[in-house]
């Protein structure tokens, strides 16, 4: 499936009692905190610059976004139902791909455009699976 040029990467925890600990250690990789950006049940990761981690070697990996959750979160669940359900409905997952190049192609450069492009298809997709 085409994406925009940055993935999303959950971090599942056992409870969110063992965040400090995974927030101290991801500080220590180059991440810092952002808080929830609004999704209760998980804690966003942000990045100044692309080398992961701050070692010797300095590795560029791609853009990306990083939240930690607990396993038992209603964030997660969402991801892995919408997940379940392109994999279980191609013509949906295609349908969604579209969008997506649309969005990259009309919204290239404003994160939070494209973002609001894919709520609605994302919410009815998982109206459908719940």
């Amino acid at each position: 499936m085409p994406a925009k040029p940055r993935i999303d990467l959950d971090v599942v925890i056992v409870s969110m009692a063992h965040f400090p600990e995974v927030a101290k250690r991801l500080s220590a990789l180059g991440y810092y905190s952002q808080g929830n950006l609004g999704r209760d049940g998980r804690e966003a990761f942000g990045r100044r610059d692309d080398l992961v981690p701050y070692d010797s070697k300095q590795t560029t990996w791609m853009k990306h976004n990083l939240y930690v959750c607990s396993k038992d979160s209603a964030v997660l669940r969402e991801h892995l139902i919408f997940r379940d359900y392109l994999r279980n409905h191609p013509e949906t997952a295609k349908e969604y791909a579209e969008l997506k190049q649309l969005l990259v192609e009309r919204d290239r450069h404003n994160q939070d455009a494209y973002v609001a492009g894919k709520t609605v298809f994302v919410q009815e997709v998982l109206r459908k699976a719940q």
